[in-house]
């Protein structure tokens, strides 16, 4: 056996495994190699080097479905055996897998180098997994996860665990509220955005949006946000709230509606607005995302957001082909402060890997840009192409006006 550091954890919680398993270092008295999914093969981004891609982690069997990343730490689950192949649209609206796995971990790992941090969830499958800071901001990097034992959402448990470098190591980990706040976007730096009481009425840009405050992480000290409200865009007449993140200084907020002009009568989708949360009261919404549409016939979806303390980014799949068309930026603050005029700022890039049918989530670093693709996790019914996946890293993408 290589030697390695093991520290048992407690319970996850109420009904969850009896145990998770920390791995540190692996010895290398015997040779032995972490298997693939485990495996960085790129060093380190270079912040001032030109566009490249590359393969950051190699999936093969398609065995990786979640991916998240902060500063630069880079995050994913790794699932044993690798789930069913999704071949309809059944399948992929399935919020389940269609096969539970023999057993889970998540791998975190410094894209600087250094021996990656492997957490044991046991025979669970993640639901969800997401990066944030703590109170110390840049100093507390946290990991939240939302892991199952079978396909009863609603039995699934969470945990919030703190990190810290040199090694990388889990030195504090919660189970309560606080953690599932932390897996759904609701808190990041010692904060929590609020969602309060819907008004009275619909319709209008952001009408049907309910009332939105930042508090600290016990919900004292707590200070109204300005109404959702959004000018222009595509979809201006709300229909529903769905839900509120907040990512270090920015809110965000997905609404869905539906388009008035009337050669778009009866489009329908989703905008996303952000708000600078200490910008102080001039401070103001704005619209930033809204999902591909060419025409009132077509469709398409996004995945992301990937945010970091400069940007926003996604890319767009179209599904006339199923593949994904392009990377988009929101550059942060810039894009919240002044309304940029269409075609003249940079907005868009070539997507990460080109003429992919399988891409499924995205993250973002300080320096870089790791997207997963894996024709399992896919948001669309597949036409073809490979069966296993990686994790694919881009830095400097070279960003142009729309409609270049």
């Amino acid at each position: 056996m290589p030697r390695a550091v093991r520290l048992v954890l407690a319970a996850l919680a109420a009904g969850a495994c009896a145990a998770g398993v920390v791995y540190g270092a692996r010895g290398t008295d015997d040779g032995d190699d972490p298997p693939s999914t485990e495996h960085v093969l790129l060093g380190a981004p270079d912040p001032h080097g030109p566009t490249q891609r590359g393969v950051f982690v190699d999936d093969p069997q398609g065995q990786i479905e979640r991916i998240a990343a902060i500063d630069h730490l880079v995050a994913w689950s790794v699932r044993t055996p690798a789930d069913r192949l999704r071949e309809d649209d059944a399948d992929l609206d399935a919020a389940s897998p269609l096969r539970l796995p023999e057993r889970s971990i998540v791998v975190v790992a410094d894209e600087r180098g250094g021996e990656p941090l492997r957490i044991d969830l046991g025979r669970r499958w993640v639901r969800r997994l997401r990066m944030l800071h703590g109170p110390g901001a840049e100093a507390e990097p946290q990991l939240a996860a939302e892991s199952c034992v079978d396909r009863a959402v609603h039995r699934c448990t969470t945990q919030l665990a703190t990190l810290a470098a040199g090694p990388l190591r889990i030195v504090s980990r919660a189970t309560d509220p606080s953690a599932v706040a932390a897996v759904a976007g609701r808190i990041d730096g010692g904060r929590r955005v609020i969602v309060g009481p819907r008004p009275g009425h619909t319709g209008g840009a952001g009408g049907c949006a309910p009332s939105l405050a930042i508090a600290g992480l016990d919900g004292t000290g707590g200070r109204a946000l300005p109404a959702v409200q959004f000018a222009g865009g595509l979809y201006t007449y709300c229909t529903r709230f769905d839900h509120a993140e907040l990512h270090g200084r920015y809110a965000f907020v997905w609404i869905d509606g539906k388009a008035e002009a009337q050669d778009l009568d009866g489009l329908e989708g989703t905008t996303v607005a952000a708000l600078d949360v200490d910008a102080g009261p001039p401070a103001r919404w704005r619209a930033v995302q809204w999902p591909y549409r060419s025409s009132a016939g077509s469709t398409g979806l996004e995945i992301g957001p990937a945010v970091t303390r400069s940007a926003v980014y996604w890319e767009e799949i179209d599904d006339d082909n199923t593949t994904t068309t392009s990377l988009e930026l929101v550059a942060l603050p810039r894009d919240l402060l002044d309304a940029p005029r269409p075609g003249t700022v940079p907005t868009t890039a070539a997507p990460i890997t080109p003429n992919t049918t399988t891409a499924c989530a995205l993250a973002a670093t300080t320096d870089a840009i790791y997207e997963l693709t894996n024709a399992r996790c896919r948001p669309l019914p597949d036409t073809g192409g490979p069966v296993g996946g990686a994790i694919h890293r881009i830095t400097h993408p070279a960003f142009r006006p729309s409609g270049d």
